[in-house]
């Protein structure tokens, strides 16, 4: 494993001391608290096992549409009203 040495302010360093957990090391305190990117690897599969999770998701998505079409069509008639 590379080792990196860093300089941090006695202000980050007693931040980052207060945020390990035991005898968890600054490294491991860090790569917990850093916020990591999703990747699609991490969403691949998520709702594969719920089928009911997907056919909710499905209808929740159908009803937004269906919403903002009717939203749509009432801002239409509003435009159209006003010439």
């Amino acid at each position: 494993m590379t080792v990196k040495t860093i300089t941090i302010t006695e202000n980050a360093y007693n931040a980052l001391k207060q945020l390990k957990r035991g005898e968890e090391s600054f490294s491991e305190a860090i790569l917990r608290a850093v916020p990591r990117k999703a990747t699609i690897n991490d969403w691949l599969g998520a709702l594969k096992d719920s089928p009911r999770s997907v056919e909710a998701h499905q209808q929740a998505v159908a009803e937004i549409r269906r919403q903002m079409g009717e939203k749509m069509q009432e801002r239409i008639k509003h435009v159209r009203s006003r010439h």
